[in-house]
């Protein structure tokens, strides 16, 4: 029995971090039979441990999908439906519900043994990278044309994936993606083990961590660290002064001052990055494919949709009708989520979705000691969406909606079972 939960929260697990195109919830994929393997799994769970799929909170939520549908079907008729949202919330659902007791300790303890994988892989490829890279072309498949997967273990195919050594893409496509995870299993760790930092579990996540050589995971991980030691201890000053010579010295490395450097001034000079685009779609001079701009630049491309999207229903989640694509003709594909869930759903559904991950940030909290930082991670999770899009990956989505679906008596339960 607790074989078949396993697969399943491994094989939504591996479909949320979408190691390759396949395998993906996302849309990445048109292939049907890959799309319908999560969904079907979800079912036979919810069918063989008799899931109350009627639940009022679900259909609520399903209902007003339904008719932010229909409004926008109504005010366009070309308005593409996506049946993403419908299948996202679906899948989060039942995993909240088949796992209301240990899904956070079944995420850190996934996370963990891939992460192992990961390392292992990861120096392979340092040694043989070609080699490893030829056997995924030959078995394995391609994520967004930036690795080769092995299913559980990426491969960065050139160059551009290099730090101080090759970046590791762990069981994502990217090596930011993968970070992100790793940044979530090791809050579930730091709370758990009350800021254990010589735990194993913890060990590992920070190696892997470490391989990817993601700014974007190395900032998060500081910031996460500080506000749980500042919460619940007083400050050393002699701590307080290594740190932050530590910190320095991390970004004070080329290849992180560099990137920080040329993704701020890119993002300060979007009006000459659109000229660029402009200029080289106008003389037939780009690749197919849109182009995904880093941090600052998608934040600041962003802002120009936000202001020219309808703020009460949004878009939808087909970004080739956002403003920078429709209108302007970029052919750009932000990858950041603080904007995008506003521009995709509107203020009033977006705003429904900032409140569940405070709620539920209090809970994750509750859930391990409610003398723990009660924001760490609402905290968390809105930095990482600075430079990826969280919000409607499975996984993410049932840690979100997980305080929503649960009433007070579980909760207290819950909780109680842990401390």
């Amino acid at each position: 029995m607790d074989k078949i939960l396993s697969l399943y929260f491994f094989l939504v697990f591996l479909y949320s971090a979408t190691p390759c195109n396949i395998l993906s919830l996302n849309g990445l994929t048109h292939n049907p039979i890959f799309i319908s393997i999560p969904i079907v799994f979800s079912l036979f769970i919810g069918l063989k441990y008799k899931i109350n799929y009627i639940n009022k909170k679900l259909l609520w939520i399903y209902a007003i999908l339904l008719l932010w549908n229909l409004i926008h079907v109504a005010i366009d008729g070309n308005f593409s439906v996506s049946p993403f949202p419908f299948i996202e919330l679906f899948v989060a659902y039942t995993l909240i519900k088949t796992f209301p007791k240990d899904l956070f300790l079944r995420f850190e303890n996934l996370t963990v043994f891939l992460s192992k994988i990961a390392i292992v892989g990861w120096l392979l490829c340092l040694l043989v990278h070609e080699t490893i890279l030829n056997v995924a072309y030959e078995i394995g498949s391609p994520g967004a044309n930036i690795s080769q997967s092995l299913y559980v273990f990426s491969i960065p195919i050139n160059s551009t994936y290099k730090g101080f050594l090759l970046r590791n893409c762990g069981f994502a496509w990217e090596p930011g993606r993968f970070s992100c995870f790793l940044i979530i299993a090791i809050l579930l760790n730091v709370h758990r083990t009350k800021m254990n930092l010589k735990d194993k579990n913890f060990i590992i996540l920070l190696i892997a961590l470490i391989s990817a050589q993601s700014t974007t995971g190395y900032l998060v991980l500081i910031v996460l660290l500080s506000i749980y030691y500042i919460a619940n201890n007083k400050v050393n000053p002699i701590y307080l002064v290594v740190t932050s010579f530590l910190v320095i010295s991390i970004f004070s490395l080329s290849f992180m001052k560099d990137k920080i450097l040329n993704l701020y001034d890119a993002g300060l000079n979007i009006e000459q990055e659109i000229s660029d685009l402009n200029y080289l779609n106008e003389n037939g001079l780009r690749d197919d494919g849109y182009y995904v701009p880093q941090r600052f630049q998608g934040f600041m491309f962003q802002y120009i949709n936000l202001q020219e999207s309808p703020l009460l229903i949004g878009e939808g989640r087909d970004f080739t009708k956002f403003y920078t694509n429709k209108i302007l003709r970029l052919q750009v594909a932000p990858s950041e989520g603080l904007l995008m869930i506003i521009i995709q759903y509107g203020v009033i559904l977006a705003f429904f979705l900032y409140l569940m991950l405070w709620k539920s940030s209090r809970f994750v909290s509750d859930y391990f000691d409610k003398k723990k930082p009660a924001y760490l991670f609402f905290v968390v999770f809105i930095l990482l969406n600075f430079s990826y899009c969280l919000w409607e990956v499975p996984i993410f989505l049932a840690i979100i909606l997980l305080n929503y679906f649960q009433n007070n008596k579980i909760k207290q339960h819950i909780c109680r079972l842990y401390q």
